[in-house]
């Protein structure tokens, strides 16, 4: 089965999210007092040989190195995650490197820049990674799920192999099936060949219009207004676009760090069930906003700025059919204009700064109306 690199990307990203998300819930999930899970943070976290964690174990660190027996679950965050000893439960590791040389007795589940399995993990391995290899020591007892650039079994597999990767070299042994999706051998002809910029147009046309006539439905005020704005207010839009899209990444910044200061908080307090949920929830938090800033910027603010140009030549769109028209004709001028070679970047990046501050103006706006309504005999207030 052949898949092209736009699809093995996004099939890539859908099982880091699916990963990320149920790193996440096991921190929340987990949490059982019968098993007195703990929180620890700091820039070196060692449990070191001899020593038994009873229940799970929740970190944070720079550097985390698990000597001793964890005898629950294990979920760790940090630059540099070594596993030497053993966990009686799953592991659920998020980090740039991450190292099993001991034994997880459950499910291992894995986000990072590079795995390395050299010991045992008892039930499934699920990974997501820039490289992934279960060296010639290394042993998983079911299956191997994983997206990954580079995908190495020395080992011993019992189950079946999943997923996909740029490249899959195999010399150990899968007891199940293997079904990687492996990325087309290089040719130097079709590496010579580019994308057709028609075809990649289309496809992006048609999504914006759809995403913009879905605004019109659900939020025709907002989207008409906000189309108004960037006609009427084109420089403001500009503006308010750079405020808006500084905002968003202090914000996404400011709750990174009140997770974290909170997390360290409650875990010293012994409230690791809070700070579980603190942290699933603001994880959530990131995510939406996130999903939410890249689908305005990349799709919604082209609609926006289409129905702007489309303003410009005929407004007395009363018919829906006809405003869904100007949406369609308005989002081809700009996805021609953003699909130009040199200087379609360039414009790319204006539109979307104009479109998001279309919106936030529009947010503004109505904001304002509502803590200050005008009084009934007062004239339209113009926008």
């Amino acid at each position: 089965m052949m898949l092209t690199s736009r699809h093995r990307t996004g099939r890539g990203a859908l099982l880091a999210a699916l990963l990320l998300v149920a790193l996440s819930a096991t921190v929340v999930l987990a949490q059982d007092e019968r098993l007195g899970g703990k929180l620890r943070s700091g820039e070196t976290i060692t449990i070191a040989s001899g020593e038994t964690v009873a229940g799970d174990l929740y970190v944070v660190g720079g550097t985390v190195v698990v000597d001793g027996i964890v005898d629950g679950d294990l979920v760790a965050a940090g630059g540099d995650i070594r596993v030497s000893g053993t966990v009686a439960g799953d592991l659920a590791a998020a980090g740039g490197t991450v190292t099993i040389a001991g034994a997880v007795e459950g499910d291992a589940r894995i986000v990072g820049g590079q795995l390395t399995v050299s010991g045992e993990v008892g039930e499934d391995l699920l990974v997501a990674g820039g490289q992934a290899t279960i060296s010639a020591s290394g042993s998983v007892g079911e299956d191997v799920i994983a997206s990954a650039g580079q995908l190495t079994i020395a080992g011993t597999v019992a189950g079946s192999v999943e997923g996909g990767a740029g490249t899959y070299e195999r010399s150990g042994s899968v007891g199940g099936s293997e079904n990687i999706v492996v990325g087309e051998p290089y040719d130097d002809a079709a590496a010579d060949r580019p994308e057709s910029p028609i075809l990649d147009a289309l496809r992006h046309w048609v999504v914006v219009v759809i995403i913009g006539a879905l605004g019109l439905w659900l939020a025709p005020r907002v989207i008409r207004t906000s189309a108004e704005l960037i006609r009427r207010r084109p420089l403001a839009s500009v503006g308010t676009g750079l405020l808006a899209a500084l905002g968003w990444l202090l914000g996404t910044i400011g709750v990174v760090v009140v997770i974290i200061l909170a997390a360290i908080l409650f875990g010293l307090i012994s409230f690791g069930e809070l700070a579980g949920l603190i942290f699933f929830a603001g994880f959530v938090l990131i995510l939406l906003a996130a999903f939410a800033f890249f689908l305005i910027v990349t799709y919604l603010a082209d609609a926006l700025v289409g129905l702007a140009l489309a303003g410009l030549l005929r407004r007395d769109s009363h018919s829906r059919w006809m405003e869904l028209g100007l949406l369609a004709a308005g989002a081809a001028v700009v996805v021609v204009m953003t699909s130009l070679p040199v200087a379609g970047g360039w414009i790319k990046l204006l539109v979307a700064l104009v479109g998001l501050g279309g919106l936030a103006l529009a947010a503004w706006t109505g904001w304002r109306l509502r803590r200050s309504p005008p009084p009934p005999d007062a004239p339209p207030a113009a926008i």
